[in-house]
Protein backbone atom coordinates (compact mmCIF):
# COMPACT_ATOMS: atom_id res chain seq x y z
CA UNK A 1 0.00 0.00 0.00
CA UNK A 2 1.60 3.28 -1.10
CA UNK A 3 0.86 6.13 1.72
CA UNK A 4 2.22 8.74 -0.58
CA UNK A 5 4.49 11.41 1.17
CA UNK A 6 3.60 13.89 3.52
CA UNK A 7 2.36 17.26 2.53
CA UNK A 8 5.18 20.09 1.53
CA UNK A 9 2.89 23.15 3.24
CA UNK A 10 1.66 21.62 6.66
CA UNK A 11 3.64 18.69 7.03
CA UNK A 12 1.29 16.83 8.55
CA UNK A 13 -1.30 15.07 5.88
CA UNK A 14 -0.14 12.66 3.59
CA UNK A 15 -0.47 12.98 -0.01
CA UNK A 16 -0.04 11.33 -3.29
CA UNK A 17 -1.15 14.32 -5.37
CA UNK A 18 1.61 15.66 -8.10
CA UNK A 19 1.63 19.51 -6.15
CA UNK A 20 2.66 18.00 -2.77
CA UNK A 21 -0.36 19.23 -1.60
CA UNK A 22 -2.69 17.31 0.54
CA UNK A 23 -6.47 18.35 -0.10
CA UNK A 24 -6.79 21.13 2.47
CA UNK A 25 -3.58 22.63 1.85
CA UNK A 26 -5.17 22.72 -1.97
CA UNK A 27 -8.27 24.66 -0.87
CA UNK A 28 -6.20 27.13 1.36
CA UNK A 29 -3.76 28.00 -2.04
CA UNK A 30 -6.17 28.78 -4.09
CA UNK A 31 -6.73 31.81 -2.05
CA UNK A 32 -3.80 34.02 -1.70
CA UNK A 33 -2.57 35.41 1.58
CA UNK A 34 -2.83 39.44 2.07
CA UNK A 35 -2.04 41.64 5.16
CA UNK A 36 -5.26 43.04 6.79
CA UNK A 37 -7.02 45.93 5.44
CA UNK A 38 -7.36 47.27 9.21
CA UNK A 39 -4.39 46.50 11.04
CA UNK A 40 -2.02 45.39 8.44
CA UNK A 41 0.07 43.13 10.94
CA UNK A 42 -1.52 39.68 10.27
CA UNK A 43 -1.90 38.20 7.00
CA UNK A 44 -5.47 36.74 6.15
CA UNK A 45 -7.36 34.36 3.35
CA UNK A 46 -10.53 35.92 4.62
CA UNK A 47 -12.55 37.48 1.04
CA UNK A 48 -13.61 40.46 3.33
CA UNK A 49 -9.73 41.39 3.98
CA UNK A 50 -9.67 41.52 7.83
CA UNK A 51 -7.86 39.08 10.19
CA UNK A 52 -9.93 36.65 12.79
CA UNK A 53 -8.89 39.95 15.41
CA UNK A 54 -10.56 42.66 13.59
CA UNK A 55 -13.69 40.65 12.05
CA UNK A 56 -14.10 40.76 16.31
CA UNK A 57 -13.52 43.79 16.95
CA UNK A 58 -15.25 45.39 13.46
CA UNK A 59 -17.17 42.83 11.81
CA UNK A 60 -17.40 42.83 8.01
CA UNK A 61 -19.80 45.03 6.37
CA UNK A 62 -22.11 41.61 5.09
CA UNK A 63 -21.96 40.48 8.69
CA UNK A 64 -23.19 44.03 10.06
CA UNK A 65 -25.79 44.54 6.95
CA UNK A 66 -27.53 40.78 7.93
CA UNK A 67 -27.45 41.29 11.84
CA UNK A 68 -29.63 44.35 10.85
CA UNK A 69 -31.66 42.58 8.48
CA UNK A 70 -32.04 39.36 10.99
CA UNK A 71 -33.04 42.89 13.74
CA UNK A 72 -35.45 44.35 11.53
CA UNK A 73 -37.27 40.99 10.96
CA UNK A 74 -37.36 40.00 14.77
CA UNK A 75 -38.72 43.61 15.31
CA UNK A 76 -41.17 43.54 13.02
CA UNK A 77 -42.58 40.01 14.51
CA UNK A 78 -42.55 41.38 17.85
CA UNK A 79 -44.38 44.16 16.51
CA UNK A 80 -46.88 42.21 14.64
CA UNK A 81 -47.57 39.62 17.79
CA UNK A 82 -48.01 42.53 20.13
CA UNK A 83 -50.88 44.42 17.64
CA UNK A 84 -52.35 40.93 17.70
CA UNK A 85 -52.64 40.57 20.99
CA UNK A 86 -53.90 44.04 21.68
CA UNK A 87 -56.96 43.12 19.38
CA UNK A 88 -57.72 39.83 21.89
CA UNK A 89 -55.90 36.94 20.29
CA UNK A 90 -54.84 33.95 22.47
CA UNK A 91 -51.33 33.00 22.01
CA UNK A 92 -52.03 30.08 20.12
CA UNK A 93 -54.38 31.92 17.52
CA UNK A 94 -51.04 34.35 16.54
CA UNK A 95 -49.00 31.62 16.67
CA UNK A 96 -51.40 29.55 13.94
CA UNK A 97 -51.86 32.74 11.81
CA UNK A 98 -48.16 33.77 11.79
CA UNK A 99 -46.78 30.16 11.23
CA UNK A 100 -44.45 30.33 14.37
CA UNK A 101 -44.80 28.40 17.66
CA UNK A 102 -47.03 29.32 20.14
CA UNK A 103 -43.53 29.43 22.60
CA UNK A 104 -42.00 31.59 20.17
CA UNK A 105 -45.01 33.83 20.22
CA UNK A 106 -45.09 33.57 24.18
CA UNK A 107 -41.32 34.57 24.73
CA UNK A 108 -41.19 37.51 22.21
CA UNK A 109 -44.43 38.42 23.46
CA UNK A 110 -43.22 38.47 27.34
CA UNK A 111 -39.44 39.49 26.65
CA UNK A 112 -41.19 42.56 24.72
CA UNK A 113 -44.07 43.52 27.35
CA UNK A 114 -41.93 42.54 30.61
CA UNK A 115 -37.89 43.87 29.61
CA UNK A 116 -37.75 46.31 31.94
CA UNK A 117 -38.52 44.25 34.94
CA UNK A 118 -36.58 42.20 37.34
CA UNK A 119 -37.20 39.28 39.03
CA UNK A 120 -40.86 38.66 37.31
CA UNK A 121 -42.51 36.03 38.75
CA UNK A 122 -45.19 36.12 35.66
CA UNK A 123 -46.38 32.52 34.22
CA UNK A 124 -46.34 31.53 30.91
CA UNK A 125 -49.00 28.86 31.18
CA UNK A 126 -51.02 31.32 33.75
CA UNK A 127 -51.22 33.80 31.19
CA UNK A 128 -51.87 31.45 28.17
CA UNK A 129 -54.66 30.28 30.05
CA UNK A 130 -56.31 33.80 30.93
CA UNK A 131 -58.05 35.16 27.97
CA UNK A 132 -58.19 38.64 30.10
CA UNK A 133 -53.85 39.19 29.31
CA UNK A 134 -53.73 42.84 28.46
CA UNK A 135 -50.82 44.01 27.06
CA UNK A 136 -49.80 46.61 30.24
CA UNK A 137 -50.23 50.60 29.65
CA UNK A 138 -46.26 51.00 29.33
CA UNK A 139 -46.93 55.37 28.89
Amino acid sequence: MVKGKLCEMCGKQTTRHPSGLCARCQRKADIPMRLCKCCESRRTRDESGLCYRCKIKKGSQDYGVSRIAEARKKCELTLRILELKEQGLSLRKIGTELNIPKSTVANTFFAAVYSGSRGSTFSFNEADRDSTCKIPDLA
